[in-house]
């Protein structure tokens, strides 16, 4: 389309890619356009342009979608948990509405005709793990609980755990239904990675570190930082806050002013005492696993 007031030639143009490369956040793959301007077959000026192709969808509901893939966004998950801080009600159920509110835009992705609010629309419902293989008494031992306080301190409870032995192995089946859910070995060990990375930065806290690579952290014993996004979603130091504030707040009176944990920001760590024991003469972290997939 000529514009003659202003003497400039405007033309669009749509161009087809087969099986085209999509950008994403874990390969930002950019394709490089190379447009000529030609007169008489000679060309007269040119550009090239790094161009990276990808699909975006928008909902109010559900966020936004990268290349069909809902994506979980930092920043409404934050509004969610800082306007709760303050209108939730204390006691066992504080920020729980939030934390549904939260598990629904994350795992509610399914595209059935019902409420999103509804659990059948939980892509989660795709994987099955089943009960583990049985173990022997021989794989079992009772530990006592030690807390290791930020600033160094140690301090043995009166508390003793059944724990399964250090170096044990534990063996189960998982089930993934790709209808419903589109997780690999891969992606699911890739999550693995980035969970330990955060957990690392409550470790390093303690002088602590896990140099191995696919780690998790399971059973009651281990603590609230492996059960909270709060860590990854905040930085450091709204992150100490909210977390002290959550103990506050949801805590008995007695037990919140035993463990002191409104003392956590001055620390530099909430909680300010991570959980451990010793087993065969050795130092363990309750619930550490190194966790291998192999597809049967």
């Amino acid at each position: 389309m000529a514009d003659k007031a202003e003497g400039i030639a405007k033309e669009t143009v749509s161009l087809k890619v087969k099986k085209p490369r999509r950008w994403n956040l874990d390969a930002p793959y950019l394709y490089t356009l190379k447009t000529e301007l030609l007169c008489d077959g000679k060309r007269i000026d040119g550009s090239s342009t790094n161009v990276g192709l990808r699909t975006l969808k928008f909902d109010a509901n559900k966020g936004f979608a990268l290349n069909g893939e809902w994506m979980k966004v930092k920043g409404q998950v934050q509004k969610i948990i800082r306007d709760g801080m303050d209108r939730s009600r204390p006691g066992k159920n504080y920020l729980a509405w939030e934390i549904k509110k939260i598990e629904q835009r994350a795992f509610h992705l399914l595209d059935y005709e019902t409420d999103q609010d509804n659990s059948v629309q939980d892509i989660m419902k795709g994987i099955i793990i089943s009960d583990s293989k049985p173990l022997s008494l021989e794989d079992l031992t009772v530990c006592q609980q030690i807390d290791h306080h930020v600033r160094g301190m140690k301090k043995r409870l009166p508390i003793m755990r059944e724990c399964i032995r250090p170096g044990r192995k534990i063996e189960f089946t998982m089930t993934i239904d790709e209808s419903l859910n589109q997780s690999t070995d891969e992606t699911i060990l890739k999550a693995v990675r980035e969970f330990l990375k955060i957990y690392n930065k409550f470790l390093r806290k303690f002088k602590k570190q896990n140099y191995e690579k696919d780690i998790i952290y399971v059973g009651g014993a281990v603590g609230f930082v492996s059960k909270t996004i709060l860590y990854d979603i905040f930085e450091d130091d709204e992150a100490i806050r909210n977390v002290s504030k959550i103990f506050d707040k949801t805590l008995v009176r007695s037990i919140a002013r035993q463990h002191k944990h409104n003392s956590d920001h001055r620390m530099g760590a909430s909680p300010h005492a991570m959980r451990g024991t010793e087993c065969e003469g050795k130092e363990c972290e309750f619930g550490k696993c190194e966790i291998q997939i192999e597809e049967l």
